[in-house]
């Protein structure tokens, strides 16, 4: 039989299985299939081989790996092998960024003698900002949060003001005040805060700061000064993930007209893709990016029919190339993270209750596929399948996390089903019934000294947080707060909960950005979310620089949020990889199940603390 040879040229990596003899064996395997996909591989005919043109490091890793662990089920032998990174960056750098480039080194340093409040990190920091501003008008600053973004961007500010520039710092409409404040303090800079525009009649221009939030600044084009010096902080930047937004196409729209320097910052650029985290660095390189480009090397793509529109559609399936990614782009955002910084900090546990889904759970499951088939069928010509897939996979994160929230719920699945004739959904929910994750939080609460420690319940939903505190105030008599989309003194509520010895604060996502408890050592998410990034800032609103007390964030994980965990665990590895250049691991759910269940012989120690019982 012929031997399979593998042959590494500069260009290209070549598959010569030797004969047909050889390839039939794998032709038809699933191992082959899915080289092919992750590898693109493709049949010369001329020669007879598959070639991978153009190739990466890491694809010649990953071919390599994928043969020598023998995953093919033929022996190859590697006639040839030279490496090319280097080269590959920079083909990429120039072809992604054609106006700027990526590989220049900013070290540049500034006196920043003045301003001797500023740790060692942020004056490094602060440097490669102003240098990168500099160069092509850009800067990133992706710091982790509690980190000092906001005191780096006012020493920023300040320099930029001195130099005859307009500073706005645009951000969330609720950090307006508390963003003024903090600027004030730091380089005591007046601010002018505008929130709105219906009785706004002047001109934004001149050596002064004024703090907007997004959705006012985009209605601002007319009153920008024409022929003015601005600068742009933009503050909370995940908000421009989403390309295809009014919000990003308005933003795009007045930063070509004035042609400002701008200043990224947040700590979560990735959030639930590299394509979000593409999208917010071309803000910053004023949508100098190439999309095609882009996606050519970083995005797998795949045709779907369009039912609505009648044809097919080019759709992104998944994102790859993280790491280079990484090694392309890194180069010009500041990074820090508390552990490479701060080498006091307390310790922080993350820990993992894990509860098995009841009876009640199941029951309700049931008749949801019961009633899908006909509400599918019936609703097709008014949602699209994706649509109907969505509303699917809220109405099973509600009913693991709280099926008391579907009492007098609004959802359409559920009405549609109590409308034909198949019952409902509360008829198979008990009077008195508590849904296993609530008896894990009194549990939880039980062993916490509630007399002298404040503690931050989140869920994703507002209704399961009136459930959680109706059931918290049937067992205990103490003080609740609450923090939601709906909570128009906010700032109050935290100045209150702040200067309490005790207390519960219950917080939708609305609380998980600019609020600093670094006093409060509990943070409980009833209910993990999609986004990785929402559980990251979760757990900084107490872990922070000025923390001194070990700190617990405690999630509360059911047997039917399998898929929610693994995607969570797999979006933070691409979040490692792309923006830290780590290969992280974490913890996979099947491990959880057996530690629970007391098989550990067959799990490696995992990175997390994990309690409970099935």
């Amino acid at each position: 039989m012929s031997v399979s040879n593998v042959y590494i040229t500069d260009n290209d990596i070549i598959l010569d299985f030797g004969g047909y003899q050889n390839y039939s064996k794998i032709s038809n395997s699933i191992a082959w299939d899915q080289f092919r996909r992750n590898t693109k591989i493709r049949y010369n005919n001329k020669t007879t081989h598959w070639v991978i043109s153009k190739y990466t490091m890491e694809t010649l890793n990953y071919v390599l790996q994928y043969i020598e662990n023998g995953k093919l089920g033929i022996h190859f032998e590697v006639v040839d092998k030279r490496t090319k990174i280097v080269s590959d960056i920079d083909l990429y750098r120039s072809r992604i960024s054609p106006k700027v480039d990526l590989s220049l080194s900013y070290d540049t340093y500034h006196d920043l003698e003045e301003y001797s409040f500023l740790k060692s990190f942020q004056i490094d920091a602060v440097n490669k900002i102003l240098t990168t501003l500099e160069e092509f008008d850009g800067g990133f600053l992706f710091l982790e949060t509690g980190l000092g973004k906001t005191v780096c961007a006012a020493v920023v500010a300040d320099i930029y003001l001195k130099n005859g520039y307009t500073v706005i710092f645009i951000t969330n409409k609720s950090l307006l005040g508390q963003t003024a404040k903090s600027i004030e303090q730091f380089v005591n800079i007046p601010s002018n805060i505008i929130n709105g525009i219906t009785y706004f009649n002047a001109t934004i221009g001149g050596n002064e700061l004024f703090i907007i939030n997004y959705e006012t600044f985009i209605r601002l084009d007319e009153y920008l000064e024409k022929d003015g010096k601005f600068l742009l902080i933009l503050d909370e930047a995940s908000k421009l993930k989403n390309y295809q937004t009014n919000l990003y196409k308005k933003m795009k729209k007045i930063i070509n007209k004035i042609n400002p320097k701008i200043l990224i910052m947040t700590a979560t650029p990735f959030e639930n893709n590299l394509g979000e985290f593409f999208s917010i660095l071309q803000v910053g390189f004023k949508f100098r990016l190439n999309q095609k480009e882009f996606i050519n090397k970083f995005a797998v793509t795949k045709i779907i029919y369009n039912s609505s529109l009648g044809r097919e559609l080019i759709t992104i399936d998944y994102y790859k190339n993280h790491e280079l990614f990484n090694n392309i782009f890194s180069n010009v955002w500041v990074r820090y993270k508390k552990a490479d910084v701060v080498t006091e900090l307390p310790v922080k546990h993350e820990i993992i209750k894990l509860v098995k889904a009841d009876i009640v759970q199941f029951n309700i499951i049931d008749y949801v596929e019961r009633i899908l088939p006909d509400y599918t069928h019936d609703m097709l010509s008014d949602l699209s399948t994706s649509q109907i897939y969505n509303l699917m996979g809220m109405l099973l994160r509600i009913i693991a996390t709280e099926p008391n929230a579907l009492k007098n719920s609004n959802s359409k699945i559920l009405e549609y089903g109590k409308n034909s004739g198949y019952g409902s959904v509360e008829e198979l929910i008990p009077q008195n019934y508590v849904s296993p994750k609530m008896k894990e939080l009194i549990n939880i609460l039980k062993d916490i000294d509630l007399n002298n420690e404040r503690v931050i319940i989140f869920s994703t939903w507002t209704n399961v947080l009136d459930i959680i505190k109706s059931t918290i105030l049937s067992h205990w008599n103490i003080d609740i707060f609450e923090i939601t989309g709906d909570t128009t003194n906010r700032y109050n509520v935290i100045k209150m909960f702040n200067n309490r010895k005790n207390g519960i604060l219950l917080c939708s996502d609305a609380g998980a950005h600019g609020i600093d408890l670094p006093g409060v050592n509990y943070v409980i998410e009833y209910d993990i979310p999609w986004n990785p990034a929402i559980r990251e800032q979760r757990m900084n609103r107490i872990y922070r620089m000025t923390s001194t007390t070990e700190k617990y964030l405690i999630d509360i994980v059911s047997t039917l949020e399998e898929n929610v965990y693994n995607l969570v665990i797999t979006k933070k590895i691409n979040f490692d990889k792309s923006l830290d250049g780590a290969d992280s691991e974490y913890i996979k759910y099947s491990d959880l199940v057996k530690i629970m269940t007391n098989d550990m012989s067959k799990v490696n120690h995992p990175p997390l603390n994990i309690s409970g019982g099935l």
